[in-house]
C-alpha cells in the first residue's frame, strides 16, 4: 500500500511536519531543516522525516487516507 505525507492546502510543508511529528517536533524541524540545506525540495524533505517517524499516511484506494498500521499518535514523554 501507497504511503503519502500529507498537508493541508494553505498548509507549508514545515508546519505539515511539525504538527504530524506532536511532541517530536522539534528534532523533526530540526531534520527537516537540514535536508533543506542538503538542497532536497520540501516535500521530499517531509516525506523523508515523516517515514524516518513512521508517522506517513497509508492509502488503501484513491480518495482515502489514514494513519499507517505503525504510527500512533501517543507519544511518550520526552
Amino acid at each position: 500500500m501507497p504511503l503519502v505525507a500529507r498537508r493541508k492546502v494553505a498548509e507549508t510543508w514545515r508546519d505539515a511536519v511539525g504538527r504530524r511529528a506532536g511532541l517530536r517536533a522539534p528534532s523533526c524541524l530540526a531534520r527537516f531543516d537540514a535536508l533543506l540545506g542538503a538542497g532536497l525540495d520540501e516535500g521530499e524533505a517531509a516525506y523523508r522525516v515523516l517515514a524516518e517517524e513512521d508517522l506517513l499516511w497509508v492509502v488503501d484506494e484513491p480518495g482515502s487516507a489514514a494513519p499507517a498500521a505503525g504510527a500512533s499518535d501517543e507519544v511518550p514523554a520526552v
